[in-house]
């Protein structure tokens, strides 16, 4: 007779992303009914929601390069959509009179600045911390397979 594996003990490996997505949800609705204009807890609770479903992403990853390239993309990213939010901020008062441009360069300096401010600085740190543990993780298996 085969048995069965338990799945009545902590999060099975399938449901960890499930759980990190929903943490996130319930994060995100958090920080909102506190508020997040100049409000830390709020924005405390926003920046948790963005690791909850950044880990909910990389949580399979087990080299340290994925996270280093991971972190080397936020940081750009970071640059890249403050100088983005810069420019379609000007472009949007350069084309003021033009309703439909005014309004698409309002809605993409808002979502530049926005990913900027609220999603790079996150993700870097999710970066960051998993390239220094799955360094770690490496180091010591390679150590364990040495010794």
């Amino acid at each position: 007779m085969v048995e069965q594996p338990d799945e009545s003990g902590p999060l099975t490996f399938k449901n960890q992303g499930f759980a990190l997505v929903a943490l996130g949800c319930l994060s995100l609705v958090a920080a909102l009914a506190v508020g997040i204009a100049d409000n830390l807890p709020g924005i405390v609770l926003l920046f948790g929601a963005i690791i909850c479903w950044t880990l909910a992403v990389v949580r399979r990853w087990s080299r340290p390069k994925s996270f280093l390239w991971l972190a080397l993309g936020a940081a750009v990213g970071f640059l890249v959509f403050a100088v983005l939010h810069n420019v379609f901020f000007g472009l949007g008062k350069m084309a003021a009179d033009q309703p439909f441009l005014h309004g698409l360069f309002e809605v993409l300096h808002v979502v530049s600045f926005l990913l900027a401010v609220i999603v790079a600085p996150p993700v870097l740190v999710v970066g960051l911390i998993g390239w220094l543990v799955a360094g770690w993780r490496q180091r010591k298996s390679a150590q364990d397979a040495s010794a």
